[in-house]
């Protein structure tokens, strides 16, 4: 009887073992699908996510607190401080009068960048195109889009220099109907096309984890020609950097100054100016240069 009895603890001792081991598996795997939902890894940064399972990846400053890509958009009011037409003989015609064009005009875009330890790769798209403001008297068109590179030469804490290299993919082009005089309604029809721009120069990020008790950063760039159009361009911005579900959000606010200069043979019909034949196989000139202020949103991730 004794024995039967030790065979019966026995075995309930072995089956509530087994069935408590069983417990804590099934617990432990809900637990850890909880964990890893698709919510939560959706809403977890990648690399934070790695480093919980198997520990820290990349020491502290390295590619995990650079890797901040960003996909946005924005718009930019431009005003026109100069526009110029130089002719190989000399003449000069200011366009913001024989056109004229308008003085103000919208610039909106779309860029992204991926960004990779110290490396950033970034593309960009933009609708500007500069018209008069007679009607059917043309206009000025930049739109098109750009491929560029970035390099953090120097890394130290909060902030970042570095230079980078743009090639655009856009051929600024003048279409314009000039009027000589008030009381010229001829004119002469122009048309003035230049190479793809390329650029190269600094660029400044202070990123510190506030300013004045707001989450913000600065930047600031110059962009200095390289090819024969010349499309140089300098600014800075102020970036707000509100947190929405785990995302940063970057607002920004901007100023720039851009200079398109370019020297091209134009398509246009002959004409005389005070008796003198302007030849229209000899390269003219354009030249303009816009003050762009700006307003972009975008996403880090």
């Amino acid at each position: 009887m004794r024995g039967m009895l030790h065979l019966a603890y026995t075995r309930l001792g072995i089956l509530s073992f087994v069935c408590a081991i069983a417990l804590m598996g099934f617990y432990a795997r809900t637990a850890s699908a909880d964990s890893l939902s698709l919510s939560s890894v959706v809403a977890s940064e990648p690399i934070s996510l790695m480093e919980k399972v198997i520990g820290p990846i990349f020491p502290n400053g390295g590619i995990g607190s650079t890797f901040r890509s960003e996909m946005g958009g924005g718009f930019e009011v431009a005003s026109l401080t100069a526009g110029h037409v130089t002719t190989a003989e000399g003449f000069e015609f200011d366009l913001k009068k024989v056109m004229p064009l308008e003085t103000g005009s919208n610039r909106y875009s779309l860029y992204a960048n991926l960004r990779i330890w110290r490396f950033g790769l970034r593309g960009a798209y933009w609708n500007f195109d500069n018209r008069s403001k007679a009607k059917n008297q043309g206009k000025f068109d930049l739109t098109g889009g750009s491929a560029g590179v970035d390099f953090d030469v120097v890394q130290f804490d909060h902030l970042a220099l570095g230079v980078g290299a743009d090639h655009y993919f856009i051929e600024p082009r003048l279409e314009a109907r000039i009027l000589l005089s008030a009381d010229d309604t001829n004119g002469f029809n122009l048309t003035i096309t230049g190479g793809n721009p390329r650029t190269v120069g600094p660029y400044l990020r202070f990123v510190p984890a506030e300013i004045l008790g707001f989450p913000m950063h600065v930047e600031a760039f110059w962009k200095i020609p390289i090819s024969s159009t010349k499309l140089m361009s300098y600014g800075f911005a102020i970036c707000f950097r509100p947190q929405l579900y785990r995302f940063d959000a970057s607002m920004k606010l901007g100023y720039k100054k851009m200079h398109c200069k370019y020297k091209e043979e134009p398509s246009l019909v002959d004409f005389n100016v005070n008796g003198v034949a302007v030849g229209r196989d000899d390269k003219w000139t354009v030249d303009n240069e816009w003050d762009l202020f700006s307003a972009e949103m975008s996403l880090y991730f």
